[in-house]
């Protein structure tokens, strides 16, 4: 069977790669993966057939080398969902959007006006046209103006092929229905948030996303409440407008959850489309609520609120490591406990969950061993695979952390949906002695240790390696762990830094360690710099040791947007101290067996705590202060202002390496040019 194979450890398993039109109905997986473990080869071609037949069902529903047929209520309700979400995700973006930011609210009101002015016909009906670009645009993620519902519906119906069976089938016909509804819905919204009717767009959006719709009560729901919107002509112009009220001054730049009142009204008011006196019979709190179907909306509404924080399009953004990593952890949990309904998971099923994740391999991927076999397998799979391998699992820490980015995205599910209010999954991490700042079992370097690395020619005689494609010396490989055990930075805040990052304030030069995005043209960009938390935000003094090394003079004349260690490259998860802690592992930690006494590189900063920690007459909060940790104590955590430069500028002196750095080459050495130059230049020492 092609679909079977063997792996080099002997065990079967099967995969079987999922086209992208029927993703949807399979978890959103591109690949099915199955591990039948170790069995001999009959019972394993049994199991096989049985998981292709499985998937062969399901994947009927929907287009295969361009037939379909026998789709059937699942399918519907599956797309319908699918679809109902997307669209409900855009709607409370854009409320958020407008809500929060004052200025955009002008320009829509601006928008509002000309349109209203000189009226036109749209096949939708919506006001603004937004295509030509602007943060407005992105009322157009909602619905497209120049398309009615029912075109947005064929033109989704076309990129799946029917046959003539599926096409004469009462589900073609309910899916056809329902998809035009939501996009009717859709468009009302859209109406709802130009005339600034945030509350009814918001009501709007909680009919979408609980699978099957109910079309009776959504067009009584929308003909009673959205009555003056109408469709089929276009909007009368408004009677003439008085002057604009003063608006709110911009302070909090963005609105907030307790300021709901943030609006500036427009003389004459527009009237309320909801009316006092109705007896709409609204939605029945619905009893389905599926996870992947939300962690869609989840990941789309924080993505959403991020560019509008940077001010950027949504398609720019770069992909980000903790929104990914809660999709991810909520998603294996749901998936460990066996249930895609939101509405069933109880208080027991997470308890449940987070004793089965105290099972969970760790890193289980680099293992030598069985690396490939846990690749090859999907994540909710491991703990089944290790029950036979017992290989080391993660901390108790650990898996409460999966646990609360499930809490996490369950608070979301309570704030954006008013119907759904229980979340099961509330304080069960903190149980397990969660911290605000990392805490882990690795130990600080010896003195032995860091003579050992900084003994090595790569220290002692600028022996570095080459980038053998742009044929650029590795420099990160002598200045990096320097830095680091002289600033007590956290790996990626390092090597993320840019030249401008390097600063200068009443004469003490001080590393600014930030996740500002600045560009060559100095204006704010988007690029991959990021921080653990607010403390993180910090500045460090220089220490003498690195001036002496001639670290100055590396970043000095350098463009400020150009990274200080310009032959790293962003590596997704891993930022951009991937490549560098891969060349650690691989030069310092395992021919040290660094592994086996629970050391890595992020000891070079357990070992900068650990300095001062044995310091008789430092307080704790003032090394902190260097590290960026959070503060726990109330006295120096919530009182008080960040600690002047002076103050770190004497504690980063006290720092005392110079026994196991006596060996290292100063980087630069000066050298005599002819008199034509007026400034000595500078080379890597010889």
């Amino acid at each position: 069977m092609r679909y079977l194979s063997q792996l080099k450890n002997g065990s079967w398993q099967f995969r079987f790669q999922i086209p992208a039109q029927f993703r949807e109905l399979l978890d959103h997986k591109c690949e099915y993966k199955r591990n039948f473990g170790f069995i001999d080869k009959s019972s394993a071609r049994l199991l096989a057939l049985e998981h292709e037949i499985e998937i062969r069902k399901r994947m009927s529903a929907v287009v295969y080398n361009r037939q379909t047929s026998n789709f059937d209520q699942t399918f519907v309700d599956d797309i319908i969902s699918t679809k109902g979400n997307e669209v409900k995700a855009c709607i409370l973006m854009c409320i958020d959007a407008f809500k929060k930011d004052v200025r955009l609210k002008q320009a829509l009101r601006f928008s509002v006006i000309a349109a209203q002015s000189e009226p036109s016909i749209s096949p939708s009906g919506c006001l603004i046209d937004v295509a030509s670009g602007g943060a407005l645009r992105q009322l157009r993620s909602i619905h497209p103006r120049e398309l009615s519902a029912q075109d947005r519906t064929q033109a989704y119906l076309d990129t799946i092929d029917f046959d003539s069976k599926a096409k004469s089938s009462t589900e073609y016909d309910l899916l056809d229905q329902q998809l035009r509804m939501i996009h009717l819905i859709a468009i009302k919204a859209r109406m709802a948030i130009e005339l600034e009717e945030f509350e009814l767009a918001y009501d709007l959006s909680q009919l979408l996303g609980y699978g099957s719709l109910d079309e009776t009560k959504c067009k009584k729901y929308l003909l009673t409440n959205v009555q003056s919107l109408k469709t089929t002509q276009p909007l009368e112009p408004l009677e003439p407008l008085e002057p604009l009220e003063p608006l709110e001054p911009l302070e909090p730049k963005f609105w907030k959850a307790g300021n709901q009142d943030n609006t500036v009204s427009i003389t004459p008011k527009i009237e309320r489309l909801i009316p006092s006196n109705s007896n709409v019979e609204t939605p029945d709190k619905p009893s389905y609520k599926c996870i992947n179907g939300w962690l869609e909306e989840y990941s789309e509404l924080k993505y959403g609120l991020k560019a509008i924080k940077n001010r950027i399009d949504r398609e720019l953004l770069i992909e980000d490591r903790h929104i990914d990593a809660q999709v991810r952890k909520a998603r294996i949990v749901h998936q460990l406990i066996g249930k895609k309904n939101m509405y069933d998971i109880t208080r027991s099923d997470a308890t449940q969950c987070l004793m089965t994740l105290f099972d969970f391999p760790k890193d289980p991927k680099n293992n030598p061993i069985y690396g490939d076999l846990f690749r090859n397998s999907d994540e909710s799979e491991w703990i089944t695979i290790n029950q036979q391998l017992k290989l080391e699992t993660i901390m108790k820490k650990t898996a409460a952390r999966y646990i609360e980015a499930a809490s996490t995205v369950y608070k979301q599910a309570i704030r954006y949906d008013k119907n759904f209010t229980y979340n099961p999954f509330e304080g069960i991490s903190s149980e397990i002695g969660k911290d605000d700042d990392e805490i882990d079992d690795k130990f600080p370097l010896s003195q032995n240790d860091l003579r050992v690395i900084f003994s090595d020619p790569i220290f002692t005689e600028h022996k570095f390696s080459l980038n053998h494609i742009t044929k650029q010396l590795l420099t990160y490989q002598y200045w990096l762990p320097i830095c680091s055990l002289l600033t007590g930075g956290r790996p990626n805040e390092l090597a993320q830094s840019r030249c401008g990052d390097i600063r200068s304030e009443k004469g003490i030069v001080y590393w600014d360690i930030n996740k500002d995005n600045i560009n060559k043209n100095n204006t704010n960009t988007n690029t991959n710099k990021r921080l653990k938390n607010k403390s993180a935000k910090r500045k460090v003094p220089i220490h003498p040791k690195l001036i002496e090394l001639g670290f100055l003079e590396f970043v000095k004349g350098r463009p400020k947007h150009e990274l200080i260690f310009n032959d790293l490259n962003y590596m997704g998860k891993d930022g951009y101290f991937g490549k560098v802690g891969e060349w650690f592992k691989r030069h310092f930690a395992k021919p040290n067996n660094f592994k086996q006494q629970k050391k890595s590189y992020y000891s070079f900063r357990h070992t900068f705590a650990d300095f001062y920690k044995q310091q008789d007459n430092i307080a704790p909060h003032l090394s902190g202060a260097l590290m960026g940790h959070k503060d726990p104590s109330i006295t120096y955590g919530v009182y008080g202002h960040q600690l002047p430069l002076e103050k770190l500028k004497k504690l980063i002196d006290i720092l005392d390496f110079d026994d196991v750095l006596k060996g290292v080459k100063p980087f630069y050495q000066r050298v005599k040019c002819d008199s034509s130059r007026a400034d000595n230049d500078w080379q890597i020492a010889e």
